[in-house]
Parts: C-alpha cells; structure tokens; sequence
C-alpha cells in the first residue's frame, strides 16, 4: 500500500514506453500496471528513481530493473524474438530526414547484418545504433559464419524517429516502432 501511495504522490519525472508485440502483463514495483492483448505501444509516466519492472510473457515472467532518469524515455520492447531495452533523452524535433535505428541481436547465435553495403557482425546481446537516411535499405541477415542466410529483404524507413530492429536465428528481422516495416525480398 505504501508503495502504492509513494507512485501516486511522487512527481512525474520518467516515461516508459512499453512496445508490445506479444500479449504481456506489466507490473512495476510490485505494482500491476497493465495487460496488452495485442500488439500495442503504451505511455506510462513513472517516478524516477530504480524501478523494478515484472514482465509476463506467455506465462514465463521477465523481471527488470530500470534506472529512470529525468526527461529521460526508457523503452521496453517485447518481441516474439525475446526482451529489450533502451534510454533515450527526450527527442529533438529538429532531426527530420534521418532514423536512428538500433539492431539488437537478442538470439542464441552470433549474426552477420548487412544493410546496403555495410556488415555488422553482432554476438549474443550485441546492440548498434546506426543513423540511417529516411527510405528503402537493401538487408540481409544471415548466421554468425555467414553460411545460413535467415532473411533477405529491405528495411523501409518513412519518419524520422528511432526504430528498433531486433535479431534472432532463424527468423526475418522484427521491427518495432512506428517508423519501419520489414519487407522480404520477392522471388
């Protein structure tokens, strides 16, 4: 109860941003927060400070512990692919044109990205940010010594913003955010 009272009398300071691509129940703190059905993005205000985050996927909990700064945006991505996270200050309406695209390689192998001419080599829990030009980007993924290819397409990016692009074995990029759609390659 006295948590309860403390979130509710605290000021305001952080954001998170839930991404949710799977059904998940959300609790901080103790605290049940939400239950997303389908895949959704959701806003909440939540006091500074550490915060203890309780994810439920699929009946397997995913608990975490976030710093939440002020004028700070922690986003919580949860894929079928597995869990992420990321801190970003408060966004510059000035940046127009350009996407700030974070890879995360959140899988049980190394992988091999390459997008338009550049290859990023990402192990286990790897993350990159990359600032790519709004528009179409040649990709394709493939295994850590380069000999399975997963997927081949393009990564369209139509706004400026961040968008998160997170890798698993196996399966073709899953892209999370308003801004970015992965489209396979045609035959």
């Amino acid at each position: 109860m006295t948590t309860l009272i403390a979130l509710l009398t605290a000021a305001f300071a952080g954001e998170i941003i839930l991404h949710a691509e799977v059904p998940v129940e959300v609790a901080i703190d103790g605290q049940p927060i939400a239950q997303v059905y389908r895949r959704s993005r959701i806003h909440l205000d939540v006091p500074s400070g550490e915060r203890r985050v309780n994810l439920l996927i699929g009946g397997n909990p995913t608990q975490l512990r976030l710093p939440i700064k002020d004028e700070e945006i922690t986003h919580i991505v949860v894929g079928r692919t597995g869990v992420s996270t990321r801190r970003e200050a408060v966004p510059d309406p000035q940046d127009e044109g350009v996407a700030q695209v974070e890879v995360r390689a959140v899988g049980r192998e190394h992988l091999r990205l390459t997008i338009g001419d550049q290859t990023y080599r990402l192990a286990v829990g790897d993350q990159e940010t990359l600032e790519l030009p709004l528009g179409r980007h040649r990709a394709q993924l493939r295994s850590g010594n380069g000999q399975a290819i997963f997927a081949t397409g393009v990564i369209e990016l139509r706004e400026a913003g961040t968008v998160v692009v997170q890798l698993s074995e196996g399966r073709a990029p899953e892209i999370v955010g308003s801004g970015g759609v992965w489209r396979p390659a045609e035959r």
